[in-house]
């Protein structure tokens, strides 16, 4: 299978200042609430894709319907790593350092209670807690 990817230069070059992400990001959490809403939908959360990512891969295979008796995941997730790739695929498959909670330490007190006042309610949607 080969799968054709296109890249937008500087995809986030819009987000100039905080205010300014507020609303795209709103448009982004109201469709990713409504998919949560569907059925038959598998969702994963970001903290437990880096934190379990083999027991991640396994419950992805499940929903799939695959059976992963005579697949090894680790090795799957190793050659697809951070620290296995190169050149533009490290670059545009890897954006972030891959830490859940990082944002806590980047961004400053005000900065976090702006997040909690405009997203408090997709946070609960999507079972996370508002700080």
């Amino acid at each position: 299978m080969h799968f054709t990817v296109r890249f937008i230069s500087k995809p986030f070059a819009e987000f100039s200042s905080f205010e300014n992400t507020i609303p795209r990001l709103k448009t982004w959490l109201d469709v990713a609430v409504q998919w949560l809403e569907l059925t038959n939908v598998f969702t994963v959360k970001y903290e437990d894709l880096i934190g379990k990512p083999i027991q991640e891969l396994q419950r992805l295979a499940k929903f799939l319907g695959i059976n992963t008796d005579n697949i090894d995941l680790k090795s799957i997730f190793y050659n697809y790593s951070n620290n296995k790739l190169d050149g533009w695929k490290k670059d545009y498959l890897h954006f972030n350092i891959g830490r859940a909670g990082r944002f806590r330490e980047i961004m400053g007190e005000e900065d976090l209670l702006v997040c909690n006042r405009h997203f408090a309610k997709y946070f609960e949607k999507m079972s996370y807690k508002s700080k």
